[in-house]
């Protein structure tokens, strides 16, 4: 159904609050029935005026919602705003809705009730552009005329409130879309590829020397009793590279195999012993002799 008042161009969007509950993820049906009821007896003398709007989810039956939008905040269903525009007459922008208390604004205008009381608060950036991007294809099909206005700019009322003092950056959004998206959602900067690359490093390990005293061996002599042979450390070293750049390095395992082997060597201490002086032999006469005279001499010069 049409109510057949429209004028066009549709070239205005006014903004109110409705003072009414906040219905933060209600149900789309729970909210158009609300506003339904309440434009019922607020504008429509209890359903005694025919406003000719179809019901958005209930087909063949009235709605007698005074505006043909709704914004709320909605967030159970994962969407970027956390807030849902929903339609609250079928067919909005064909029909005419009461919402302004100016017939001549009504004809050539749509709405957007935003639920709950904005006299102490402002609207979250992104329930602003929840309804930005909504109204930017308007505004393109109108080849940028679209009007932005307050309810208050045609009808004695506080409303829509302290959301007066957004209409500009809901403009602003309306025309400037990449500035708005990247200052609400930034993109995220890229990640760092990280990499990782073993490698494997082998060494010789030198082995001992060590001297044992020999006495087996003529002293001054040596003698390698044992070979000494190097052993192998290998060692893997774990890489660790941001964007291609080395930004660590730890041991990831040491291993020596085969471990090294002392060499020994034999060093003499062997002396060979010197003969003692022949004894005297004292059954020689001629030493007998002499003997006997040389003590004989001693004695007399003792004397």
């Amino acid at each position: 159904m049409n109510d057949g008042q429209r004028r066009y161009p549709v070239d205005y969007f006014f903004l109110h609050h409705s003072t009414g509950p906040d219905f933060v993820n209600a149900e789309d049906i729970e909210v158009q029935d609300w506003y339904s009821n309440t434009g019922k007896a607020r504008a429509y003398n209890n359903g005694a005026i025919n406003p000719m709007h179809e019901h958005p989810s209930r087909p063949g039956q009235l709605t007698y919602a005074q505006a043909q939008f709704t914004l709320r905040e909605f967030n159970k269903d994962g969407n970027k705003y956390g807030w849902r525009l929903t339609d609250l007459i079928a067919r909005p922008w064909q029909n005419v809705a009461w919402a302004v208390g100016n017939w001549d604004y009504n004809v050539i205008s749509s709405s957007v009730e935003i639920c709950g009381n904005y006299l102490g608060k402002s609207l979250p950036d992104k329930a602003l552009m929840c309804l930005a991007d909504f109204l930017r294809d308007i505004d393109n099909e109108l080849g940028g005329a679209l009007k932005v206005w307050l309810h208050k700019e045609v009808y004695a009322t506080a409303c829509p409130a302290r959301i007066s003092d957004q209409r500009n950056t809901l403009v602003d959004m309306i025309n400037e879309p990449a500035k708005w998206n990247n200052i609400l959602w930034p993109p995220t900067p890229p990640q760092p590829v990280i990499t990782t690359k073993e490698e494997t490093v082998t060494e010789a390990v030198p082995f001992e020397r060590v001297s044992v005293n020999d006495a087996t061996l003529p002293k001054g002599e040596t003698k390698v009793t044992q070979d000494g042979i190097e052993g192998v450390k290998t060692t893997v070293w774990l890489f660790t590279y941001t964007d291609g750049q080395e930004t660590s390095r730890v041991v990831k395992s040491v291993a020596i195999n085969p471990t090294p082997v002392t060499q020994i060597t034999a060093v003499g201490t062997y002396e060979k012993p010197v003969d003692p002086p022949t004894p005297p032999d004292d059954t020689n006469p001629f030493v007998v002799f002499l003997t006997w005279l040389i003590g004989l001499i001693k004695g007399i010069w003792s004397k």
